[in-house]
């Protein structure tokens, strides 16, 4: 099998795909930092280290918000940031390594002594082949030296650039809970197992050479055209639909851990980024985007396409998207639109019916704010501008009543919104 996992034991995670540009800013002006240097060669073992100012370290997200701290950390220098919130924004750093050899390896982390460094929960993103797990670790003890990852448990990674860390400022504390970009370290842990094709196994670690362990069995790692319906993680080599209970690391658990307050587990949400805002699922509240918040929507997958209703943007399945259909009643029996087939009542399925949120078959239905003629006025629609309240001109927008308030008005602008 193949997953995630955290270190403490605790929650289980879904693979992401993760890309990141060929060069992005790391910090502030370029005079502040050092010239990157080439790779360290790990003398522990043959492993690698990347440092913050090596080229094998980059900032997906957000690098020009991450500041640089002299005069300490690994080489002499790190940066750091403040947490993701509402004034600080997304940062997002990454250390892909060659890695010299295929074989089994422990990752740490490295711990700068600076109270720039004050995260009690940074949370550490490892993707090798097979999975991801996800470490969190204490920043603040100012350790000046190394911190294992998961707990020193030995991973596969496979010869060449794929697999990564990546640490994100995505935490539960505040403003001064500063997290830390250093360096990280993979020491040579042994040779992987001598598991053939169609084999049994616990772990990727128990399959020989390339291959991963995905529900009991060594099979190859997936290429571009192996996942239909998904993609292939390139630093996993594993399909991101592959199922995120099953678990490449340990057995599964019923952690509750839910740090987005969500009431959806971290385990079940998972590190993957649905809506492409560059905001994992188990920080986003709403994850697939459609404008309804994860609480509401829930993991039952009410149209039974495998695919739980807070990543699925057309929930009941009824060819209207939750984003057009929201989380109003129309037809007052209780359940919202977006999973009610036939939300207007009219005995017409929403997919067959060209006027869904309109009973008496109009148009319009019960608003005439219809501004873009989608026929999904009286919604909370984002192509309807009435219903997020706009900025109108005498010869903008709006229903007709609205032009000619707006002309009675000397062409000045008119604010208005749907009544509820």
């Amino acid at each position: 099998m193949w997953g995630l996992a955290a270190y403490p034991p605790g929650d289980r995670w879904e693979p992401m795909e993760l890309t990141y540009p060929d060069a992005a800013a790391i910090g502030s002006s370029p005079g502040a930092v050092a010239s990157p240097s080439p790779t360290h060669v790990d003398p522990c073992a043959g492993g690698v280290i990347v440092d913050n100012q090596d080229p094998e370290f980059s900032f997906g997200f957000g690098g020009e918000e991450a500041d640089v701290e002299p005069g300490a950390g690994w080489e002499g220098d790190f940066f750091f940031g403040a947490p993701y919130d509402v004034e600080s924004p997304f940062v997002s750093g990454t250390w892909a390594p060659e890695i010299p050899s295929t074989g089994l390896y422990t990752v740490d982390v490295y711990v700068p002594a600076s109270g720039a460094a004050a995260s009690t929960e940074a949370a550490f993103d490892i993707a090798f082949h097979g999975g991801h797990g996800i470490s969190f670790v204490d920043q603040s003890t100012n350790e000046d030296g190394w911190v294992e990852l998961l707990g020193g448990q030995p991973l596969k990674f496979v010869e060449g650039v794929g697999a990564n860390v990546t640490l994100s400022n995505l935490t539960t504390e505040g403003p001064g809970a500063t997290l830390a970009w250093d360096a990280v370290r993979w020491r040579y842990a042994g040779a992987p197992g001598g598991g053939s094709a169609g084999d049994g196994c616990q772990l990727s670690n128990d399959c020989a050479g390339a291959l991963v362990c995905v529900a009991d069995s060594c099979v190859a790692p997936c290429g571009p055209s192996d996942c239909p319906g998904s993609s292939c993680d390139p630093a996993t080599a594993v399909c991101t639909d592959t199922d995120p209970l099953d678990d490449d690391l340990l057995p599964d658990d019923t952690s509750d851990m839910d740090t987005d307050q969500d009431g959806i587990p971290n385990h079940i949400e998972g590190p993957g980024d649905a809506d492409g805002d560059g905001v994992p699922n188990w920080w986003d509240h709403d994850s697939d985007g459609d404008g309804i918040e994860d609480s509401e929507e829930g993991t039952a997958d009410p149209d039974g396409d495998g695919i739980p209703a807070f990543l699925d943007t057309d929930s009941d399945g009824d060819g209207v998207d939750d984003a057009d259909e929201s989380t109003d009643d129309t037809d007052g029996d209780g359940l919202p639109d977006f999973l009610d087939e036939d939300s207007d009542n009219d005995g017409l399925l929403d997919g067959e019916d060209p006027h869904p949120l309109s009973a008496d078959g109009s148009k319009n239905g019960p608003t005439p704010w219809d501004v873009d003629g989608d026929d999904l006025g009286g919604v909370n629609n984002p192509g309807d501008n009435w219903a997020y309240g706009c900025t109108c001109s005498a010869g903008g927008g709006g229903g007709p009543g609205a032009r000619l308030l707006a002309m009675l008005l000397g062409g000045g602008a008119l604010r208005y919104r749907r009544r509820r």
